[in-house]
This record gives C-alpha cells, sequence and structure tokens, in this order.
C-alpha cells in the first residue's frame, strides 16, 4: 500500500472552477495532504486544450460555469479519452438534484464531493478516485500484458519448440505445458516456485491435479482456485491455449497467483460500501438498505445524527484520536440501537440511523422517533476516554418518516439532514422532526442564492446613504452605505434575508465590492458637487476581512473613484477583528497607512478585550442601537454608552451612537459628550437623489 499511496501522491491533479477561491482552496488542501502536482485553472476550455495535450491522472471540475458547464467538459473529455476509457472526473457543485447527478454518472464521472467543501470527505473522495484508478490502470495492463504473453509464447512453440525451454526459464508467470490427455510435460521455475513442486515431480501428473477434480481443457481465459502440492488454495488467473507439436496436440497454461489482487480487490469491494475510519456502512450502502425497505413496503425512521466538536478535538489533539473517537461513537450508536436498526456513516461527522418499525419489536417508531433519537444523544453525550483524554462530544438529530417523506431513498434522507439544519437555526433542543414547512423555507433560500449570484451583473443592487449628523452642529458630517436589494420580482428583498446568504455562500465578497466601488464613485461625485467634507462610511463582514487582498481591493476602489482615502471610513464588527488580532491589527495598520479611518460597528455587544483594543488603530466606535433605544428611561443603558465614550476619549477615538429616534436620545447623548449620531429622527436610509435633497435642506431632519 505505501507504494500506491506514493503514486497517489505523483498524480496530475488538475482543478477546475470559474470561482478562483475555490481553485484556491482545493489547490491548498491538496498541498497541504502532499499531493505533488495540482494545477488550478479557470477557463474550461483552456483546461480541455491542456487537457489533450497532456492528460491529467483526475480532474476535479465544478459543474455549473460560465461558457462551458461541467458537463461539457466530462464530453469532450470522453470524446479525447475514447468510450472504453477509464474518466478520471470528480464532479465539484452544490446542487443535490438527481436529474444532475445523474446525467453526470450517465457520462462516466467517477464521484461527487458537495459544496461546501468537507476537508476530510474530499480528500477521501479524491484519494479513493485516484485508488481505483491505479488499481483499474494495473488490471487492465497485466491483462493485455499476459495476452500478449500469451501470444507471443504460442507463436514460439509452433515456430520453435527448442526455444520453449529458455521462454519458461525465466517467465515470471506460471508455464506450463501437458500433452492431449491433459498430462504435464513442462513445469517452469515460477510453476516449482508457486505450486511448491518441482519439475521433476509434476512431470506425468494431469493438470487437474493442480486445476482440481473434474477439470477438463477448454481454451481461453481461466480463472479458478488452483491447489498447491501441500493442499492449500489461491486464486489462479491463466489463460489455456493449443498447439501442434510434430502433429500431436499440446496444451500451453499461462497464469499467474492473483491472490494480492484479489485481496485488493475485496478491501476495494468493502470500502465501497463502507466508511474507511468506522467501518460502518458507507452512503452507498444506506441508500441501498432504505431502497430495499421502501420498496418491501416496510415504513420506519431515518434519523441524521450531526455530531459536533469533531474537528476541534481533531485540530488540538490530532486526527488520529478525532478519528478513534468517531469510532467509539459509532460502536455506541449501534450499541443504542440494539440489533433494531441500521447504523451507518454519512459523512466526515455525520451517522444515518436506519430503524424500521416492527410492531413488538421495536416500538421506536410509535413516538415519531424521539424516543430513539433521545437515546442516541444521551449515548453520544456521555464522555469519551481516548489516548488518556476525556472527550465530550455533542450532537443535532434531524428525523423523517418513510415512507411518509418521501420513497426516494436520497429525498428521505436529505429531510432528515434538512431537520437537523432547521433545528439548528430554530434552536431546538437537539432533536428536530421534518416538518414539510422546512423544505419550503430551504426552497426559498435557494432561489435567494440562485438569483443573488446574479443580482450584480444585473445591476439590481442599490446604496442606500443614512446621514451621520454632527450632535452639536446639526451638520451633515457623512454617511454610511447601505446596499439594498431591488429584484423585478421579489420586490425590496431585506438585508436581513439576503446578507445571510451572502455570507454563507461568500457571495459577499463580490457583493462587498461592489458597495465598496460605488460608494466610493458617489462621493466623488458629491465632492464635486461642493460637500467635499463627506465621508463615507462602509461596512466590511467578517467574510470579507478573511479575504487576502482586501486593502489592495480598497485602494482599487478608491483610485478607480478618484476619492481621498480620508473620505472613506471602513466598518468592521468586533467579532471579525477578535477572530485573528496579529492579522486583523495588520490590515487595519494597511488601511491606515493608505489614509482611510476605521470604525467598530455595534461596539459592546462583541467580545473585545480592551488590551486588544489599545494595539487596534481605530478612528470610531459605534454605540450599537440596542443601547441608545431606551437611553432616557434605563440607567443600566446610559451607563454602558458613557462607559463606551469615556473609553474612546481616553483612546482619542470618535464615537458614533445609531439608532437615534427621537430629541430625547440626542439629547442624552450630546449629554454624554457623544460626537455623531444616525437614526431615524434625522432620515432613514435614503437613495442617492434624497439625499441629495437632504444634503440641499429639502428633506426634513
Amino acid at each position: 500500500m505505501k507504494d500506491l499511496a506514493e503514486e497517489i501522491r505523483r498524480a496530475r491533479v488538475l482543478v477546475l472552477d470559474d470561482n478562483p477561491v475555490n481553485v484556491a482552496l482545493l489547490q491548498d488542501m491538496l498541498d497541504d495532504d502532499g499531493y505533488r502536482d495540482v494545477t488550478g485553472m479557470t477557463d474550461p476550455a483552456a483546461a480541455v486544450a491542456q487537457f489533450a495535450e497532456t492528460p491529467f491522472d483526475l480532474v476535479l471540475c465544478d459543474i455549473r460555469m460560465p461558457v462551458m458547464d461541467g458537463h461539457e467538459v466530462v464530453r469532450r473529455l470522453r470524446d479525447i479519452l475514447g468510450a472504453d476509457t477509464f474518466l478520471p472526473v470528480i464532479i465539484m457543485t452544490a446542487q443535490t438534484d438527481i436529474e444532475t447527478r445523474l446525467r453526470a454518472l450517465e457520462a462516466g464521472v467517477r464521484d461527487f464531493i458537495t459544496k461546501p467543501f468537507d476537508r476530510a470527505e474530499t480528500l477521501y473522495r479524491i484519494r479513493n478516485a485516484l485508488e481505483v484508478e491505479v488499481l483499474w490502470r494495473d488490471r487492465r495492463e497485466t491483462a493485455a500484458r499476459l495476452e500478449r504473453l500469451v501470444d507471443r509464447r504460442t507463436a514460439e512453440l509452433r515456430a520453435r519448440e527448442a526455444h520453449l525451454s529458455g521462454v519458461m526459464d525465466h517467465a515470471v508467470e506460471v508455464i506450463i505445458t501437458a500433452d492431449g490427455d491433459g498430462l504435464i510435460h513442462d513445469f517452469n521455475p515460477a510453476a516449482e516456485q508457486t505450486l511448491h513442486m518441482t519439475a521433476a515431480e509434476a512431470r506425468g501428473k494431469p493438470l487437474s491435479t493442480f486445476l482440481g477434480e473434474g477439470w477438463s481443457p477448454r481454451l481461453g481465459a481461466l480463472e479458478t482456485m488452483a491447489r498447491r502440492s501441500d493442499g492449500s488454495i489461491f486464486p489462479l488467473e491463466a489463460s489455456l491455449g493449443s498447439m501442434e507439436i510434430a502433429g500431436a496436440p499440446w496444451y500451453i497454461l499461462i497464469g499467474r497467483d492473483v491472490t494480492k489482487r484479489k485481496l485488493a480487490e475485496e478491501e476495494m469491494a468493502f470500502l465501497a460500501r463502507h466508511d474507511p475510519i468506522t467501518e460502518l456502512p458507507n452512503r452507498t450502502a444506506l441508500i441501498a438498505r432504505l431502497r430495499t425497505m421502501i420498496e418491501e413496503g416496510r415504513g420506519g425512521l431515518a434519523l441524521y445524527v450531526a455530531v459536533q466538536r469533531l474537528r476541534r478535538i481533531g485540530d488540538t489533539l490530532g486526527h488520529a484520536v478525532a478519528e478513534k473517537v468517531l469510532r467509539a461513537a459509532g460502536e455506541r450508536l449501534e450499541e443504542t440501537t440494539g440489533g433494531h436498526g441500521v447504523v451507518g456513516a454519512w459523512g466526515a461527522a455525520d451517522f444515518l440511523v436506519l430503524c424500521e418499525n416492527i410492531e413488538g419489536v421495536c416500538d421506536y417508531c410509535a413516538d415519531s422517533g424521539q424516543k430513539l433519537a433521545a437515546a442516541l444523544r444521551e449515548a453520544l453525550e456521555e464522555p469519551f476516554h481516548v489516548d488518556g483524554n476525556e472527550l465530550v462530544l455533542d450532537c443535532r438529530i434531524g428525523v423523517s418518516h418513510f415512507p411518509e417523506h418521501g420513497r426516494i431513498p436520497a429525498r428521505v434522507v436529505q429531510r432528515a439532514g434538512l431537520a437537523v439544519f432547521a433545528g439548528r437555526a430554530r434552536g431546538d433542543a437537539g432533536v428536530t422532526v421534518f416538518h414539510p414547512e422546512m423544505e419550503e423555507a430551504i426552497g426559498r433560500r435557494h432561489v435567494l442564492e440562485r438569483e443573488l449570484r446574479h443580482a450584480v451583473e444585473r445591476q439590481q443592487l442599490r446604496l442606500c446613504y443614512q446621514p451621520k449628523i454632527d450632535l452639536a452642529t446639526g451638520r451633515v458630517a457623512g454617511m454610511e452605505a447601505l446596499v439594498r436589494w431591488q429584484h423585478p420580482d421579489l420586490g425590496l428583498v431585506s438585508p436581513a434575508q439576503f446578507i445571510p446568504v451572502a455570507e454563507d455562500t461568500g457571495l459577499i465578497v463580490a457583493i462587498g465590492d461592489w458597495v465598496m466601488h460605488e460608494a466610493c464613485r458617489q462621493t466623488a461625485a458629491w465632492h464635486g458637487a461642493g460637500h467635499e467634507h463627506l465621508v463615507v462610511a462602509v461596512n466590511v463582514s467578517g467574510r470579507q476581512f478573511l479575504v487576502h487582498d482586501l486593502s489592495r481591493r480598497i485602494r482599487t476602489a478608491l483610485d478607480a473613484a478618484g476619492l481621498p482615502p480620508d473620505s472613506l471610513e471602513v466598518e468592521i464588527t468586533e467579532s471579525a477583528v477578535m477572530g485573528d488580532i496579529s492579522d486583523a491589527v495588520r490590515m487595519l495598520r494597511e488601511w491606515r497607512d493608505m489614509g482611510a479611518s476605521v470604525a467598530i460597528d455595534d461596539f459592546g455587544t462583541g467580545y473585545s478585550s480592551l488590551g486588544y483594543l489599545r494595539q487596534l488603530p481605530l478612528s470610531t466606535l459605534k454605540i450599537d442601537q440596542s443601547f441608545v433605544r431606551h437611553l432616557p428611561e434605563r440607567r443600566a443603558d446610559r451607563a454602558v454608552a458613557r462607559t463606551i465614550i469615556d473609553l474612546a476619549q481616553a483612546l482619542d477615538l470618535h464615537v458614533v451612537a445609531e439608532g437615534i429616534e427621537s430629541e430625547d436620545h440626542a439629547a442624552v447623548l450630546r449629554d454624554l459628550g457623544c460626537h455623531l449620531g444616525q437614526g431615524y429622527l434625522y432620515a432613514r436610509p435614503l437613495p442617492a437623489a434624497e439625499f441629495e435633497a437632504f444634503l440641499a435642506g429639502g428633506v426634513a431632519a
């Protein structure tokens, strides 16, 4: 297996995705795992051309790409390789519909990797695909070599019988000749070594001595359990040919002991239906079992068990410990079902439990699966003792019923998993039973995600600007740019709906770029109209903050608009900054050095320490509206606001209060020494034209 592992690490791998972030992510993942020859490309046509010039051992291909989608790429690769050749393609997709997957499988695709990527699952699938390709290639080459060898040996025997002895002595395959009655005549050294008998001892014995009683000569390829002289048996793969010597018929058998290959095939067959870590049934086996239950009219439960905290164990104690915990978790689940259910591995840290509703034997289904789910949770929450460590897991369980929640196995499992997702979103205690409304909600989210991918290019995004008012003078000091989505069919989509989707999918990066460019462009236009004092505040999300070239993107937006950097304030939340304080300090210093200012948004709601706060090159703290809403009547909120303002003064920072809705709010904040404020007292977020009117005094404060 060491040679196989080394060959896999040397494999040429192509990552093809029109999203360069996904390409970089997979390249880094494969590099970290020891792969030495990984190529990343975003242009499908160029990738196909390069494959035609020098084929890759494996292609990781996105299914949805502009100009040429993944299906067309697969078709072209198949044309290059030929219909009977192994197609080394794994599809990467966030789509789970059966039609897309069946279409890819019919084209010869090996496997799927689901977005967003799970590191362990992705690496296992890549490694499994490469192992199958290596073994397929080895078997093909072996078969071809054997066939060529048989042809060559047969031709040589017919032409020159005198040469047979030399060929047989040096062949690594078993070579035996026998007369027309099947009695052994020649027995080469490889046969002696394989069958544990000398040529002298074998001569004159019938071939059936080694090939089994009742064996009769049959020309062509054969595979049988051969017998050694000591009675032990082994798998023999051979080819039997005929020839004529001096007018008499003769047989020649050429073969090899394929014990190692058979063991490898058995291991592959096991891995094809079992998880390599837990040795539990895998997705393929679970789907087959569930299909059988449904087709035979047997109802029951599918419980999707999503294990939590396992990744943290792997990060802190190593993957070996995490794998031991995962195996132990699978064993506990099997013990808990008491033989009444099928426990399998569904993902890197997810299990699936299938429980048939058998009256009088298993009553788990009687309460919609709550009893079984509670028992499974209790089993997993008991501490695990591994390598001297006491480790605790948590889990969430989603339950679906079959056939009530579907007659298609994949859909039954999907709905159990959807129940996990919905339960997490709703804050359930840990067990959630599927309800059709959950699917409707995820359907709405899918529509939002699909349409949001095109919102920028279709020019559906708009910016509104909420004025920031100098509380002492009433003068407009600047504005905060806030993105809105005006969809032609969905109408005005609330940021509360689409921003979380953008964060989860990574679309927030492209949206954030558009917001930064548009805000800088509009502010530069207002400067040109005589409002040079305006400073625009632009929010940067936590996901954007992780982009390595964010500073370059901000500089590009400023340069494209011709806006002075000191007219831009970048707003970021406490939680994003505190994720990696050293990296945050570096990036914020880059913004300060280019001339932009930095504000901490929603200050007081996060978890920043004052020690870290002193290290950050900030200019502004924003008091969250939750502390402003009840300022006039709540002493505690006034104390919080006063503390933030005093802290800002001590650190020489400006303070902006959000959510000012009344003159009482403004009066308290002025008394506390707050510099700037924004809120409905002055104006809601305004489209650009209305903001201009506000500046000109056309909108009442």
